[in-house]
């Protein structure tokens, strides 16, 4: 700026949120699939380039007119020095969504790769069941992180009764492809 006040330009996206598109436009399970292989090969494309999103969620992931899924607000992303290296976090330099944080981000433990895979479970799994993993309702923020930092796994998407239309084979796979992301350790 002229005053030397430093600013961003960045793309404009003119799109609505993954989960909004596709209830919307009422996606097929193919489709839905579709548009989040193409968000998980962009955080892999960070991921490549040792950067961290931290926060993903429905709203930084837009699908404009055309189709074409787009991943935004890259703001707390973290480059890693390797990526065997995880990211220390302290108590002032935490920003996420609770509802899409992983229990490492929520134990103010190191995040790495891991941190946006256990995301994009929690992403996946509300697209196919018609629901989020965990009903947080009216919870607080206490009782969203004793939920998530807890033991208990989510239910089964194929479990849930808004879940899209899926033969029970490949029910089986996507209760695995959705839960095996969301397990509380970082080690699984």
């Amino acid at each position: 700026a002229m005053n030397g006040t430093p600013y961003f330009a960045m793309e404009y996206v003119d799109g609505k949120p993954l989960n909004v598109w596709c209830r919307e436009r009422n996606c097929s399970l193919v489709e839905r699939l579709r548009l989040f292989r193409a968000v998980c090969e962009a955080v892999q494309y960070a991921h490549t380039h040792l950067v961290v999103h931290r926060d993903l969620k429905f709203s930084n992931i837009l699908v404009k007119p055309d189709g074409t899924p787009k991943l935004l607000d890259f703001g707390i992303a973290k480059q890693l020095e390797d990526t065997a290296e995880p990211v220390h976090q302290t108590q002032t330099n935490v920003r996420f969504t609770p509802a899409f944080a992983a229990p490492e981000q929520i134990r103010r433990e190191p995040v790495g790769v891991y941190t946006d895979v256990y995301a994009l479970g929690v992403i996946l799994y509300e697209l196919i069941a018609g629901r989020a993993p965990y009903d947080f309702g009216n919870s607080s923020t206490s009782d969203i992180v004793n939920v998530i930092a807890g033991e208990q796994d989510p239910p089964r998407p194929s479990d849930s009764p808004g879940r899209v239309s899926a033969s029970r084979s490949e029910w089986r796979d996507l209760d695995v492809l959705c839960l095996k992301p969301m397990k509380k350790e970082v080690g699984r």
